[in-house]
């Protein structure tokens, strides 16, 4: 029994020359509040298992002198006084234990949050003097000295733009109307509005437009009216109210991007890349959408007024409320698009592949339709479909040319 004696307490003895050795950095201890607390458990718990222990063999003792009536044999009072005065006291520290833990955790994350601020503070500063010397590059781009396309200072000026657009990187920036932290980079969308207000000959500006990402670009509220972004990298840019005029934005890369209540009028979209994208509540009246894919977008409250959306593709786009009037929807993939409350009167539908559609609270009024539209719209799920032709009727066009017939949906007369 004492070699077991013995052995636990070298056990425990070996525990808390351990904790010593931890905090020992030569010559010095680092006697800390955690070193004296974790040195007073050790101790403490090796006291409390020993005595613990010797209870434990005097109530053995006890019990097997008197077999009959053990609880007459109570332990000594002055052993269980110390027991319970042992066990509070290490109640006592592992409680100090937790809460200087939790303190010391709350205060690592401020300072780690600390130093994430000093740390985008400073990249921002840096992006920021990047950003001037971008821009003077761009001036020298700009001047008459090298301003012919193709040269070799116009060349070189062109791979040092590109190579420090690169290093721009994106920030967790507040936004207080999400209540959350979004992906944005201001220093690119500076970069881009001093690129496109420059006089820059196209084809330089087209050279570095199509080799430099403004993904996340923090555009909102800019004024694009009337710029060429053929083929631009603007995924997941936050282009806000921003002014789109009449822009070109041929096969450019808006994915995901952020358009609430952009100004998109008349604007060139051929072939662009909208997956994802948020316009609702914008203006594409009279827009080319021509071959735009609009998957997955939301355009609700949207006003796409004599839009063209010829071969575009709207699987599972949002349209709630949306204004059509007159749009051009010729041989669109219409599947599983959510029209309702939408505006889709005088709006050309013939050759389009339409699934999923509830069609119920439409307005179709003169919509130009193909003749078997009844056929065509029984031959997949779509929904409110006895509704719809309860209010339209298909009525041949009365001046449509002979070779070329055209079908509008009419209401019926009640």
């Amino acid at each position: 029994m004492k070699h077991r004696s013995l052995y636990l307490l070298l056990v425990f003895l070996s525990v808390l020359a351990g904790w010593f050795m931890g905090y020992v950095n030569i010559p010095y201890v680092e006697a800390g509040k955690g070193f004296l607390s974790g040195f007073a458990a050790c101790a403490l718990a090796i006291c409390w298992i020993h005595l613990l222990r010797r209870l434990w063999n005097r109530w053995s003792a006890g019990v097997k002198s008197t077999p009959v009536a053990p609880a007459a044999h109570p332990l000594s009072t002055q052993g269980l006084r110390m027991f319970s005065i042992l066990s509070f006291a290490l109640l006592a520290l592992a409680a100090t234990g937790w809460y200087s833990s939790r303190t010391l955790r709350a205060g690592l994350r401020a300072a780690q949050l600390e130093v994430e601020a000093l740390r985008h503070d400073a990249s921002v500063d840096e992006q920021k003097n990047k950003l001037g010397v971008l821009v003077e590059l761009i001036r020298v781009l700009d001047s008459a000295r090298v301003q012919r396309a193709g040269s070799h200072d116009a060349t070189d000026l062109e791979n040092r733009i590109v190579a420090m657009c690169a290093s721009f990187s994106v920030q967790r920036e507040w936004d207080p109307e999400s209540r959350s932290y979004q992906a944005l980079s201001a220093t690119r969308g500076m970069l881009l509005l001093a690129l496109v207000n420059t006089a820059m000959d196209s084809g330089s500006l087209r050279n570095i437009l199509r080799r430099v990402s403004f993904s996340c670009a923090d555009l909102r509220n800019a004024d694009l009216r009337g710029k060429d972004l053929r083929g631009i990298d603007l995924s997941h840019a936050n282009l806000e109210c921003a002014q789109l005029e009449s822009a070109r934005l041929d096969h450019a890369g808006l994915r995901g991007a952020r358009l609430v209540g952009a100004n998109l009028e008349r604007a060139s979209l051929m072939g662009t890349n909208l997956i994802s994208a948020q316009l609702s509540w914008a203006k594409i009246g009279g827009a080319n959408l021509h071959s735009a894919r609009l998957d997955s977008a939301d355009l609700s409250n949207s006003s796409l007024h004599k839009a063209s959306l010829h071969y575009a593709t709207l699987i599972q786009t949002g349209l709630h409320n949306a204004l059509l009037a007159g749009a051009d929807l010729r041989n669109c993939f219409l599947w599983g698009t959510q029209f309702s409350n939408a505006n889709l009167s005088g709006a050309n539908l013939t050759g389009v592949t339409i699934s999923g559609v509830q069609l119920a609270d439409v307005n179709m009024q003169d919509a130009v339709v193909p003749e078997n539209w009844a056929a065509l719209l029984r031959e997949e799920p779509n929904g409110g479909i006895d509704d719809h032709f309860k209010k339209y009727e298909i009525l041949q066009d009365t001046l449509s040319i002979r070779d070329s017939l055209i079908f509008r949906l009419a209401p019926r007369l009640q």
